[in-house]
């Protein structure tokens, strides 16, 4: 059974995560609509916040032009969401010693901190770290016969935000050691 702390703190990110997706369909989408119309602006978050006023000023179609001026408010105020989010996470663990030791992991942000410690919550509960890469579905499937043993890609079983923030925390140590 999860502790009232690991729910709030999963609510917190799940909200977090909410709001990046949308604000991230909401902008990709935005990109969409311009380039139909010729009008590029360059990928990445920053250049997107830098250039779409002046590119919506680009477009000759009002009725267009309103819609997507309401989407981007619509973002900006995700994106407001998002950084509230993460204000009332840092309020949230700011008294959690296992947080601030995970961080001490190389690969191993703030966020993938919260959300290891929201997802484990209680490690007494697992008898062995094996267990716990397991639930996090973290271990190679198996297909043996005999005693040819075979090992596949990773099982992909249990909470998806931890495994993918554990994964790009991984990534992010391969690329930039």
């Amino acid at each position: 059974k999860k502790t009232v702390y690991s729910r709030q703190l999963k609510s917190l990110l799940a909200t977090r995560e909410l709001c990046v997706k949308n604000r991230v369909s909401i902008t990709n989408h935005t990109r969409g609509i311009l380039r139909e119309y010729g009008i590029a602006i360059p990928s990445g978050r920053e250049s997107f916040w830098q250039n779409i006023e002046s590119r919506l000023e680009q477009m000759e179609c009002e009725s267009i032009k309103g819609v997507l001026e309401k989407l981007i408010k619509e973002a900006k105020q995700l994106e407001n969401l998002e950084k509230e989010s993460e204000k009332a996470l840092l309020c949230l663990v700011s008294e959690d010693d296992r947080v601030t030791r995970l961080q001490t992991v190389p690969g191993v942000g703030f966020l993938s901190a919260c959300v290891f410690v929201a997802t484990i919550d209680d490690p007494t509960r697992f008898s062995d770290c094996k267990r716990v890469g397991s639930y996090l579905g973290l271990t190679p499937k198996e297909s043996s016969s005999g005693d040819k043993k075979r090992f596949g890609s990773i099982t992909k079983a249990g909470p998806e935000l931890c495994r993918r923030y554990l994964i790009h925390g991984s990534r992010a140590l391969l690329r930039y050691p």
